[in-house]
């Protein structure tokens, strides 16, 4: 304990120390507002999609960042207002009943009978009612024709939503990637708007966190080296003491896994600090474990890298 005591009281410790918190704060506080944005982003885009056109035989695979919200059918046609429609399921439709974009009603009416020809077959549907929307192509069958109908229809069209609409182009490009798009009909976006400033805000904010990341090792690697070489004629008395050399070593790390330590939890708690805060003020931000944890394993590592190429070098 006595050793630990007379690292903890030089000068250049606490000088690491104050480095050590001021840059974990400034990380732990700007990817927290970072995901604050980030889920301002995500409320803007809750009824963006990405829409994607594959035959019967593909099916969307599962990729990081997408979750898939609807599968029509997709199919080509001499309709009077498309050139191709989608036919989703609802669920609270019997039978042949049909509901039609609104754009119908100017030529049928509810209880009117809608007749569509697929695969030179004739299907007649019941108008139930009609629905006010942006996609004058979707149409919304039961259940039941809509399975019916899978078997005879070879495209389907399937729309996305993404986790997070900041990766929206490393996400499609991963699409165009790994599945069959059709060619003719592809992948289409929805309610997209890339020149949100508020992409520009995060990005900016990533800047910075990059710095603070660049800058923390920095510092650390330093502090490893002058530590190390500043303990050097206390480890040799140490030795001479009776030491054993792994375990001089073993104290040099976790001398330094108690800077990193102590550093991390005064981070923390300045940071619930300014959060109790800014909750006074109806301002919620939320911590980031996981950057937290990256930094501390990273940190580890250095430190175990490091104090074995130290143990190397030097042997008394």
């Amino acid at each position: 304990m006595i050793l630990y005591k007379s690292f903890w009281r030089k000068k250049i410790t606490k000088t690491y120390i104050i480095l050590f918190i001021l840059i974990l704060f400034s990380i732990i506080i700007l990817s927290s507002i970072n995901n604050h944005y980030l889920e301002i982003l995500n409320k803007k885009y809750q009824d963006s999609y990405i829409s994607i056109s594959l035959n019967e035989k593909d099916k969307p695979q599962k990729m990081k960042n997408i979750k898939i919200y609807n599968e029509s059918l997709l199919l080509e046609t001499n309709d009077e207002f498309n050139n191709y429609l989608t036919l989703t399921k609802n669920t609270n439709l019997k039978n042949t009943e049909i509901i039609l974009p609104i754009c119908y009603s100017n030529k049928y009416k509810i209880n009117d009978n809608y007749n569509l020809t697929i695969n030179n077959n004739t299907y007649s549907f019941f108008i139930k009612d009609f629905y006010d929307t942006d996609m004058s192509n979707e149409l919304k069958i039961s259940s039941k024709i809509y399975e019916k109908l899978s078997q005879e229809v070879i495209m389907k069209e399937y729309k996305l939503k993404l986790d997070n609409w900041l990766k929206i182009d490393k996400t499609i490009s991963k699409i165009k990637n790994k599945l069959n798009i059709n060619q003719e009909y592809g992948l289409k976006y929805f309610k997209i708007n890339n020149e949100d400033k508020t992409k520009v805000v995060i990005y900016i904010i990533n800047i910075f966190i990059y710095i603070m990341f660049i800058s923390f090792f920095i510092i650390y690697t330093i502090s490893l080296i002058n530590i190390y070489s500043d303990e050097g004629e206390k480890n040799k008395i140490l030795n001479s003491l009776g030491y054993k050399h792994n375990k001089i070593m073993r104290i040099n790390y976790l001398k330094i896994l108690s800077l990193i330590s102590i550093s991390t939890i005064f981070s923390i708690f300045l940071f619930y600090s300014i959060k109790i805060i800014l909750l006074l003020f109806n301002i919620n931000i939320y911590f980031n474990w996981l950057i937290i944890l990256y930094i501390i394993i990273i940190s580890i590592i250095i430190n175990v890298i490091y104090n074995n190429k130290f143990s190397k070098k030097i042997r008394w």
